[in-house]
């Protein structure tokens, strides 16, 4: 009785795998009906919309829609949509029933370069180089003055020039404050080499070595800030000096 019982188990279980492998190979042969692209971004507007993926899978002769879901090479889909320098992540590409989906996250962008020579372009939070996209409608912090680093291809910012490093260290700490977001509006570089932040009430500079702890020297002037130059007219100064250490040299203005 035991043997017969052991018996018309493995043949239960065998009979349940020969069902799931038909219903694999059937799958398998089914026709993909339909694209899901699902697209993530902590920007207000899309700088990788859903027709720009399908039109990269298009270019690249990539057959999704009416191939057998074996025939689908999700592997390219992946390689064609990677080399896309906005977008940040692919998760992974999967079928639910006959749709494909693809979901993907879009990088976050952080400083708006407009340098001397050469094109304009952005620079994200990882501080990867990106060209131009007039997709982007966010209010991003201007770099632009006497600025030598033009726009590479894939490059990081710390294999650019050491300018931009110090801008993206700046633009870095602006983006960890909502203070400092509303505050500051641009970086320009001027003849010095010097780093002139300009805010976004008044019209003051803020002035900046680029060897500078940009940190510690914002920390500094929102410490000025809450006690005693918020109570003042914005305007009274024409300069605030954060090159030296442990002090603000501030000039009048003279009228």
């Amino acid at each position: 009785m035991k043997i017969v019982k052991l018996l018309l188990l493995i043949f239960l279980s065998l009979f349940a795998i020969v069902v799931v492998v038909i219903a694999v190979v059937k799958m398998q042969h089914r026709k993909c009906e339909k694209i899901e692209i699902m697209i993530h971004s902590e920007m207000k507007g899309l700088t990788v919309t859903q027709e720009e993926v399908l039109a990269i899978l298009k270019k690249n002769k990539i057959k999704i829609v009416g191939e057998e879901l074996k025939d689908v090479d999700q592997k390219a889909i992946f390689e064609k949509l990677k080399a896309h320098p906005y977008i940040k992540q692919i998760n992974p590409i999967r079928f639910s029933g006959q749709k494909l989906i693809i979901d993907i996250e879009l990088r976050k962008l952080l400083l708006h370069v407009y340098p001397m020579v050469g094109q304009q372009y952005f620079v994200d939070q990882e501080g990867f180089l990106l060209p131009y996209n007039h997709n982007v409608q966010e209010r991003l912090l201007i770099a632009n003055g006497y600025l030598q680093a033009g726009y590479r291809a894939g490059a990081l910012v710390k294999n650019t020039d050491s300018m931009l490093v110090a801008l993206y260290d700046i633009a870095k700490t602006i983006d960890t404050s909502d203070f400092y977001r509303a505050q500051y509006k641009q970086l320009y570089v001027n003849q010095e080499d010097d780093i002139e932040l300009i805010p976004t009430v008044g019209s003051q500079i803020i002035l900046l070595e680029k060897e500078n702890n940009a940190a510690e020297k914002l920390f500094q002037l929102t410490e000025a800030y809450r006690q005693g130059l918020v109570y003042m007219n914005p305007d009274k100064y024409t300069l605030l000096d954060l090159r030296y250490k442990n002090r603000i040299i501030a000039k009048k203005r003279i009228n």
